[in-house]
């Protein structure tokens, strides 16, 4: 089983990785993926913006890890009523975040940071308009901004993520990633934004390939079937698939984008931007949906025969709102919400969806990934459960199959375990742990929640509007 990791790097969100002081220089962000299969070979791509965008390759460390520096300061510079706050949005940690501001009275800025993550996009807009409006050229309206522009690249809004942009770059005039980021996002930008046509409840089926799964689809009135993945920036397809769908094509600038794999070597080629008109899922219906175009060689689509070589992003997933998926084969979207009386258990950082574990009465953040056809414990996981490891019934390596070729991975293999998500209990047999650094994007993680654990219940609720994840 393969499963899809093509994730493009579309915002330039502040993330602080671990290892660098608060007060390096403006910018550190990123993502990537590797996601395990059976055979103990694994496949994972990133698309990035090359070192002249908003988003670039960095040195350090031989990690070759994607990030976005900031300019943050410390924490005492901001008062020590908020520098508990300061720490946590440092370390992205929301739930916690969310929990600490419920009670007392903090800065704007924080609610606007959580408000991001739990999807309410007239909260932090409210709250970050008082902290640029406070000090428009300050690293905390640079943030803002950041913040901002990512909520609008995963709802497909990307004519306001290139105001958010343009913006940034009236802050900071001269940074060369994100005048490449206004390029690229000027090109996002040339259709109108993404709307939803028709809000319709529809049931379908779905069917497995490649271990993920995938569903009916019609792209400007041709039928296809395209996978489900959450763990996507963007709907992606391969070239022929667009140009059987009879797509128009926009270049992306030459050097905008550098696609790297799980293996972290570089490799340069070009990518396009198709838009297509209408999209029907069912009878739920959108106009100018955003598809990347990569390479008919990359993986998975060798792997895929025409017609299905697409994948459903998460500006499309997160359009629908609510969708369920049951062990029947059926897919449901458009459904009314039940708001929920417990607090949210699923959160955005960036655009990949966050949902809330239990192991052993210790709270795990688990990357919500659809189009991972086997769920993997991170690094982070390997250095806060290192008690567990002593369990391990295998040590060994992995190999991780990219588009730019391969890279083995230590890894250490447990016998079982058992994780709490949703209501549910779920049985991870066995539990794979990597035990070196992917990508600090996923590996800020404890895991990836992938399909094995997500379709072992009866039924599977991911609800946008109350931002919860259930499981019965």
């Amino acid at each position: 089983m393969r499963s899809i990791r093509v994730l493009l790097m579309l915002g330039v969100l502040f993330r602080l990785i671990s290892g660098m002081s608060s007060n390096e220089s403006f910018g550190k962000l990123r993502r990537c993926e590797t996601s395990s299969e059976s055979s103990a070979v694994t496949w994972a791509s990133t698309l990035i913006p090359s070192r002249d965008s908003f988003l670039f390759q960095t040195e350090k460390k031989q990690a070759k890890t994607l990030v976005v520096t900031s300019n943050l300061r410390k924490s005492g510079d901001i008062g020590d009523e908020t520098s508990d706050l300061e720490s946590l949005y440092k370390s992205r940690a929301w739930f916690e975040l969310r929990d600490a501001i419920r009670s007392r009275k903090v800065p704007g800025f924080y609610r606007g940071a959580v408000a991001c993550a739990f999807g309410n996009l007239q909260e932090a807009r409210e709250q970050f308009r008082s902290v640029i409006e406070s000090a428009p050229k300050s690293e905390k309206a640079y943030q803002s901004r950041n913040m901002l522009a990512y909520f609008y690249s995963r709802t497909g809004q990307y004519h306001h993520a290139l105001e958010e942009i343009n913006q940034m770059l009236v802050i900071m005039p001269d940074n060369a990633s994100d005048q490449a980021g206004r390029k690229l996002y000027a090109v996002l930008s040339q259709s109108s934004e993404q709307v939803v046509t028709r809000q319709r409840f529809s049931r379908l089926p779905y069917e497995l390939k490649i271990g993920n799964p995938f569903i009916p689809v019609s792209v400007n009135g041709k039928s296809v079937k395209y996978m489900l993945d959450t763990g996507a920036n963007f709907s992606i397809l391969c070239e022929s698939e667009a140009k059987l769908l009879g797509l128009t094509f926009h270049d992306v600038p030459v050097g905008a984008l550098r696609i790297q794999g799980s293996s972290g070597a570089r490799s340069e080629t070009s990518y396009r931007v198709a838009i297509a008109e209408e999209v029907t899922v069912g009878t739920f219906g959108l106009r100018n949906v955003a598809f990347l175009v990569t390479p008919d060689e990359q993986e998975p689509w060798t792997d895929l025969q025409p017609g299905e070589r697409g994948a459903l992003g998460i500006s499309v997933l997160y359009a629908f709102r609510t969708m369920r998926w049951s062990n029947d084969g059926t897919f449901e979207i458009g459904f009314a919400s039940k708001r929920q009386v417990q607090k949210s258990n699923v959160c955005f950082q960036d655009s990949f969806p966050v949902v809330q574990a239990v192991l052993s009465k210790r709270k795990l953040e688990l990357g919500l990934d659809t189009g991972a056809a086997e769920t993997h414990l991170s690094i982070r996981f390997a250095k806060e459960f290192a008690e567990l490891l002593n369990d391990a019934s295998q040590n060994g390596i992995r190999d991780v199959h990219g588009i730019d070729g391969n890279r083995r991975i230590e890894a250490v293999t447990l016998q079982e375990m058992r994780l709490q998500f949703g209501g549910f209990m779920a049985l991870l047999r066995p539990a794979r742990v990597l035990l070196n650094k992917t990508n600090p994007g996923i590996d800020h993680f404890h895991g990836l929640l992938g399909w094995d654990l997500l379709s072992q219940a009866r039924r599977t609720t991911l609800d946008f509007e109350s931002m919860m994840l259930s499981l019965e």
